[in-house]
């Protein structure tokens, strides 16, 4: 594999226990991977974490200005994706699922699959679409939805700036999972489900409907919260995300 462009943080982990794995983890729109800083040290010495960046992060990104579909981050993080005799887990959130699923596809596509795929607060493929799309809002007005769904800081949405540099980037991530049709062929993955109680953006009853594209489903998993539940519950989400890869391992 082709050196990458991008520095993906990859943290040690100070746990002990399971099995030794990979794990690649994908944030959500207008993110970045400092979503899982705090998740070192929740998985076992034994696994490497690797967290991947989306591209267009940075305003010294030269592809900060470019429109990525899912399919197109993952063909560009397919080479970040580490090579081990060890089972291999992704997990994405939100826009990050979408961007893991395509990512599963090429990989494979290249005899190589993960073990176990989760997929974190993103509405199966397939659905209706959504009468009113965010990425069309105004400014104001898609900043108070991004308050509602929450995983922004205040000050990217209260300062000109911040927001002039930001916004834009936001806008295309937010374009870019709301116009995905889903992944081109089924894959036949183990797979897990997650998301937040009062997720208004992706209802638990939207989840349902992944099985037409990966399979088999180890489990929907529910927990309190909204679109970024993961933050409030992100040790025992560490938790179930071991036991499904040791599941899937038979």
């Amino acid at each position: 594999m082709a050196a990458s462009t991008h520095d993906s943080p990859v943290f040690a982990s100070d746990n002990s226990g399971s099995i030794p794995a990979i794990i690649c983890l994908l944030h959500h729109a207008g993110g970045s991977s400092a979503l899982y800083a705090n998740w070192r040290s929740l998985f076992p010495p034994s696994w490497v974490i690797k967290c991947l960046e989306l591209p267009g992060r940075a305003c010294s990104d030269h592809l900060a200005d470019s429109f990525f579909t899912p399919k197109h981050f993952a063909r560009h993080l397919l080479r970040e994706v580490p090579h081990a005799e060890m089972p291999l887990a992704i997990f994405g959130h939100s826009l990050g699922a979408m961007v893991a699923c395509e990512l599963t596809s090429y990989l494979a596509e290249e005899n190589n699959p993960p073990a176990w795929l989760g997929i974190s607060a993103c509405s199966a493929p397939g659905l209706l679409p959504k009468p009113n799309p965010i990425h069309l809002l105004p400014d104001q007005k898609l900043q108070s939805a991004l308050r509602q769904i929450g995983g922004t800081p205040e000050e990217a949405l209260d300062d000109p700036e911040i927001w002039h540099t930001f916004g834009p980037t936001m806008r295309r991530d937010i374009e870019s999972g709301e116009t995905w049709p889903g992944p081109s062929a089924r894959v036949n993955v183990p797979f897990s489900l997650f998301g937040g109680r009062d997720d208004w953006l992706s209802p638990p009853s939207t989840l349902h409907g992944w099985e037409r594209h990966l399979g088999p489903c180890q489990g929907i998993r529910i927990y309190p919260g909204g679109h970024f539940y993961l933050n409030a519950w992100a040790s025992v989400l560490a938790q179930q995300i071991m036991l499904d890869l040791i599941t899937s391992q038979g």
